[in-house]
């Protein structure tokens, strides 16, 4: 019973760091972006254990041109963002918890676009494969930011 309630309450704090969105529609420039604007504060950490938060974007299409503008405020320094396959970043966000120094094993090396820590950027991506992926926010800095994900246009 007790097991059950951890896998449980595991799941829910994962669940809890993503959003859905669907479909983009396209910019006036010609690559695919959001229908809006969605705001989500992520929690203050440290490059061993940082706060994160993930915008799942589902039924992205091989070959296809996304951007997407970020912000983080609220922060000095702002955040860092990575354009990741949904299932490398369950898996990271799966193992968070269990993981000594969670921040240190985040899988940068399979960002298919990242913008370092920034205050603003615009990513502009083409994702190599079909299906669900997320634009990782994540906060290295001791308080907590707010970051925006909107339009490119």
């Amino acid at each position: 019973m007790i097991l059950v309630l951890s896998a449980v309450a595991v799941i829910a704090v994962v669940v809890a760091s993503v959003l859905y969105v669907e479909l983009p529609r396209p910019s006036s420039s010609g690559p695919l972006t959001l229908t809006s604007s969605t705001t989500h504060q992520v929690l203050g950490g440290n490059q061993s254990y940082p706060g994160f938060f993930s915008l799942a974007i589902a039924n992205l299409k091989q070959g296809q041109t996304y951007e997407v503008k970020v912000a983080a405020s609220g922060g000095a320094v702002g955040a860092n963002f990575c354009v990741l396959s949904d299932g490398s970043y369950d898996t990271w966000a799966n193992a968070y918890y269990s993981t000594k120094n969670p921040g240190l094993t985040f899988p940068w090396n399979q960002c298919v676009t990242s913008s370092g820590q920034t205050l603003e950027a615009t990513m502009t991506f083409n994702v190599p494969s079909s299906g669900t992926w997320d634009i990782v926010a994540i906060n290295n800095n001791p308080n907590v930011v707010t970051v925006t994900y909107s339009p490119a246009f």
